[in-house]
């Protein structure tokens, strides 16, 4: 197992994605336009995946950070980001929107075409939420071979690959 460095050799980059000026930006360029046009970036939306607009979690989000214009989605009344009058984004399409980065990194890193995956979740996902993760994968073209919890990774790649 390796890590693929980002382009600016982060080896963490931050979950989000923001759209400015026709462009779209992710990571720590997306927090840095972030900072002045905080409704153009969309960041710790992953609490949100699979969740309702009724939920707790969606009333405590729109609390935090009230810039944002959140609305049913027609299709599954799960949460939809209003981006301006035409335009919204569910949580699985930024979802899928920083999968296919991701990926782009991995090609880039690996020099090879990248097909398979498989994702971390939170320990805390329910199945909807899973449901959602792989709903966003599939949008972004990505075939997911296993959910696996986050503690899980290090674990296996420490089992795997630190033998003595």
């Amino acid at each position: 197992m390796e890590i693929a460095l980002s382009k600016e050799s982060k080896r963490k980059a931050p979950v989000a994605i923001a759209f400015r000026d026709g462009e779209r930006t992710f990571g720590s360029e997306a927090l840095a336009t972030g900072v002045k046009y905080p409704k153009a970036c969309y960041m710790n939306f992953l609490d949100l995946l699979g969740k309702k607009t009724d939920h707790e979690l969606v009333q405590s989000f729109l609390k935090k950070f009230p810039y944002y214009t959140i609305v049913p989605c027609p299709d599954r009344n799960t949460v939809c980001f209003k981006h301006d009058e035409e335009t919204t984004y569910s949580v699985e399409e930024l979802v899928a929107m920083i999968l296919t980065h991701a990926k782009i990194i991995a090609e880039s890193f690996t020099n090879q075409k990248v097909k398979d995956a498989v994702i971390t979740t939170p320990v805390y996902f329910n199945q909807a939420e899973r449901r959602a993760l792989l709903s966003a994968a599939d949008l972004a073209g990505v075939n997911v071979l296993q959910l696996f919890n986050t503690p899980m990774a290090p674990a296996l790649n420490y089992g795997m690959f630190r033998r003595y």
